[in-house]
């Protein structure tokens, strides 16, 4: 009895699947809007009025645009530190295989923001709010990207991939910066994807790796 219990008390109130419902369909209705005009001409009000809710409603969740931007970085995020998970996950025969599979999840193809306008806006914002009230969730991103990074080159060197003498963090900070570097110039591009940069990324990562072999 005390266990059913127990579940009914941590099944989600209709009032909090609702305020997911709602939310779910701002963010939605944001990315549809963004893909069509950019990301400077819709407002509050056009994102309220697509998702069918009351521009106070919209204010409830995010109080302005720039928190609206960040909801949207970080559900992005949070699907590629699942999949980074899941690629440290699986048995890699090479480190470049396994390192361009990390680079390919982390500016992947499938992703459902649909401009890179926006992530144009979210780079600018991750400058300008260096010292802002959104520099913790930047920070916390990044600590958790440099964690996934971290733990995969550390399997890399259990699993003999890479020689158990080399420099941990020194390969972190070199993937790292090799990822943003790519990410930065995705999405400084029009309608480019990573695909465009695939070739060229192996080539940096062979050459990465060379030198740390040596």
């Amino acid at each position: 009895m005390a266990r059913k219990q127990t579940m009914r008390q941590e099944r989600p109130s209709l009032w909090e699947v609702q305020k997911q419902e709602r939310r779910r369909a701002v963010l939605v209705a944001a990315k549809s809007l963004i893909a069509a005009n950019g990301y400077d001409n819709p407002t509050i009000e056009d994102i309220a009025a697509a998702a069918g809710l009351s521009t106070p409603t919209v204010y409830n969740y995010f109080g302005t645009k720039l928190d609206l931007l960040l909801a949207i970085y970080l559900e992005d995020r949070e699907i590629v530190l699942s999949e980074f998970a899941t690629i440290i996950a699986k048995d890699w025969k090479d480190p470049i295989d396994f390192f361009l599979a990390m680079l390919e999840a982390d500016l992947r193809e499938d992703s459902d923001v649909p401009s890179h306008a926006l992530w144009r806006q979210i780079a600018a914002a991750e400058v300008t709010e260096s010292e802002g009230r959104h520099h913790t969730t930047f920070k916390s991103i990044h600590d958790r990207h440099i964690a996934a990074i971290t733990a995969a080159v550390r399997k890399m060197v259990d699993e003999g991939l890479l020689d158990p003498g080399i420099d941990v963090k020194a390969v972190v900070e070199l993937f790292h910066h090799l990822s943003e570097g790519f990410n930065r110039r995705v999405i400084a591009t029009t309608d480019t994807r990573f695909t465009a940069f695939r070739g060229e990324a192996k080539r940096q990562l062979k050459v990465m790796l060379a030198g740390i072999r040596a």
